[in-house]
């Protein structure tokens, strides 16, 4: 694992304790959130990172094989208004917090599954068709 995912792995342990002992002494909910939102998010990149080195080094090893393409998706923009919703949710009102998280998560299992979608249907397609092969010489 490189330095940068376990760097971020360390400090997404660190903004956790941080997260309980803060809400432990302070009892104060925002900023607990906070702390923790940020825990969570260093977390992430420390694991996406260590799954995208473990990748890259994977397919080094790996013979070259064509990946299928991803379409365009609305996927994204859900992504974006959950996190408007959950930051007007730490800043407003508590209810939208709920409403953002919601969005986040079916953003999440929505993008999840109609990438698989992809992939899956990329991988059923087989070799290309005999005009798609460059001729062969002989």
């Amino acid at each position: 694992m490189n330095v940068f995912a376990r760097l971020c792995l360390v400090l997404g342990g660190l903004f956790a304790v941080d997260a309980v002992v803060f809400w432990s002494l302070q009892h104060e909910h925002v900023g607990t959130s906070l702390i923790a939102m940020t825990a969570v998010g260093f977390a992430y990149l420390g694991v996406y990172a260590g799954m995208a080195l473990r990748k890259a080094r994977r397919q080094e090893q790996a013979p070259a094989s064509p990946e299928p393409h991803v379409v365009p998706t609305v996927w994204p923009a859900v992504f974006a208004l959950s996190a408007v919703g959950v930051t007007l949710g730490v800043l407003v009102a508590p209810w939208l917090l709920v409403i953002g998280g919601i969005l986040f998560a079916a953003a999440g299992a929505g993008w999840t599954a109609d990438t698989r979608r992809q992939w899956k249907h990329g991988d059923e397609e087989g070799p290309a068709p005999s005009h798609a092969r460059p001729a062969e010489d002989g």
